[in-house]
């Protein structure tokens, strides 16, 4: 059959995805992280609540999400026609795998990079901190912003850092010739 042709929804015999189901643990577990969020309500407030359930909801959203895509990834890879086959290595072709699909390391540009954007947020927070306090900050305020705009600076340093040394790369290895 070639791709030009539509298949019919009869021909895909593959199984779909799986109604959800949780058990008494799972809504035990619902209930008490509930319980124990109304029971912060008074500590934390209502805009500490609120982050706390936006929180909440995007670690709940990932895991679902990674579990659907590992279900959808696992039924993508079944040939149509056949439902519940393996799909076998031996009878399909597939384009030599490029560098962007080996895992390893991104070298040590991006190590030194993260290190110096992390010193930087370090320098810079206490600098700011300074800046804006003047004589009157104690050492303790001092550590807690060189920590946390040391891990700021870290983690920006290795997000941008990282994307454009993958980024480079890709490029360098689509406009190699063919």
């Amino acid at each position: 059959m070639s791709f030009s042709e539509p298949q019919s929804h009869d021909e895909d015999q593959r199984r779909g995805l799986a109604p959800p189901q949780f058990g008494i643990a799972t809504m035990l577990v619902a209930v008490s992280v509930a319980a124990l969020v109304f029971a912060l309500t008074d500590v934390i407030g209502a805009y500490g609540t609120f982050w706390l359930v936006i929180f909440i909801v995007a670690v709940l959203a990932h895991v679902a999400g990674n579990s659907l895509g590992k279900q959808l990834k696992e039924q993508g890879s079944q040939p149509l026609g056949s439902p519940r086959l393996p799909c076998t290595s031996g009878s399909l072709k597939f384009a030599p795998q490029t560098r962007l699909g080996r895992h390893g390391s991104l070298g040590p540009v991006v190590a030194v990079m993260t290190t110096v954007g992390a010193i930087a947020g370090g320098v810079g927070g206490c600098y700011w901190l300074i800046d804006s306090i003047g004589d009157e900050f104690t050492i303790g305020a001092l550590l807690v912003a060189l920590l946390a705009f040391a891990v700021l600076g870290g983690i920006w340093s290795f997000i941008s850092v990282g994307f454009l040394h993958v980024l480079f790369r890709a490029w360098r290895q689509s406009s190699r010739s063919r």
